[in-house]
């Protein structure tokens, strides 16, 4: 057993100011969320705290978590629409949720009544996660793009570009987010929110704050690499882009054209994306020789710099910006 969970029985998560009060709702849930970790650690699960909840683990992989909500207790499979749930017991988090599937709990009775099932259900995450079988998660393009969406990206084409170089995960995400609410108005509102253009705001401030360590320091490695290479000063675009330079950004699906950076970069949670105007579409061949990465819609995402071939790196941006200069 793991202390930090016996803390975490005690305390609370401590995401929220109630953490270590009586008001917490751990507190509510506590005979339930022990009898569900006493389960987990039955079936030979590794015990661990993230995210600020008991987590449990096969071999380093998530296999479920068990926390603590206002109107229940649950037990949360990461991979559960996998599972075959055979007792149609299994509910989804929420109506666009793809992989999780949870079991929600008010009494120990409950857990106890289908206990053989439960600990059957953690049995077959254990193989699914040893197989190594992945959620098919809906591409971007089967996702509705709301009208209002359509008419803002022909609106202001910086705000496209904004949005297309963003992850994949991060673009489903706001375009749930915008196509929920059922009244134009609403969606519209939600959307003029959304804004990436250049502030005043400390690029120095924002870096010192990155965590963890690690990611502050390949940040900064990127910033002096940028900066020798455009000649330009950083400035932060919206609340997370460095950028650098300032070019005219024509849309490819409407013609029109607005400022834009020409490179710039971003500390993600998940990883470090790049932006590299012009696309990577003339880095193909080189691209091949950079190391770990993935991309995306004029966008080049890292886990860290050591994954990968820096002086290659630097060579993208220098192609970059010259074929940023070439285009004027």
């Amino acid at each position: 057993m793991n202390p930090k969970i016996d803390i975490y029985m005690a305390a609370g998560c401590g995401r929220c100011p109630l953490g270590n009060t009586p008001d917490c709702k751990v507190h509510d849930w506590t005979s339930e969320l022990r009898a569900l970790r006493e389960i987990a650690l039955e079936c030979g699960l590794t015990e661990e705290l993230k995210w600020g909840v008991p987590c449990y683990t096969d071999n380093g992989k998530n296999v479920l978590i068990v926390s603590a909500f206002k109107e229940y207790a649950s037990l949360s499979f990461f991979k559960g629409s996998l599972l075959t749930d055979s007792e149609n017991i299994l509910v989804s988090p929420g109506e666009n949720s793809q992989a999780a599937r949870l079991l929600k709990f008010t009494t120990v009775d409950q857990i106890a009544a289908i206990e053989p099932s439960i600990k059957a259900l953690i049995g077959e995450a254990v193989e699914v996660e040893r197989a190594g079988l992945k959620v098919q998660f809906k591409s971007i393009s089967e996702h509705d793009v709301p009208a209002e969406l359509i008419l803002k990206f022909d609106e202001d084409p910086a705000f496209e570009a904004a949005f297309n170089a963003l992850t994949p995960g991060r673009r489903r995400g706001y375009l749930l987010h915008f196509s929920q609410p059922k009244q134009s108005e609403t969606r519209i509102a939600r959307i003029a929110q959304i804004k990436t253009k250049p502030t005043a705001a400390s690029v120095g401030d924002f870096l010192n704050a990155v965590q963890p360590e690690q990611k502050r320091k390949d940040s900064f490695v990127i910033l002096e690499m940028m900066k020798k290479a455009s000649g330009e000063e950083p400035k932060m675009w919206g609340g997370s882009i460095i950028g650098f330079g300032n070019r005219r950004y024509k849309s490819p699906t409407t013609g029109r054209e607005v400022d834009w950076l020409e490179i710039g970069f971003s500390p993600r949670k998940a990883n470090l994306s790049i932006y590299l105007l012009g696309g990577l579409k003339q880095h193909a061949a080189t691209l091949e020789k950079l190391g770990k990465h993935k991309t995306g819609v004029g966008c080049l995402y890292v886990n860290k710099l050591d994954d990968i071939d820096l002086d290659v790196l630097r060579d993208m941006i220098g192609v970059s910006l010259k074929s940023a200069s070439a285009s004027e």
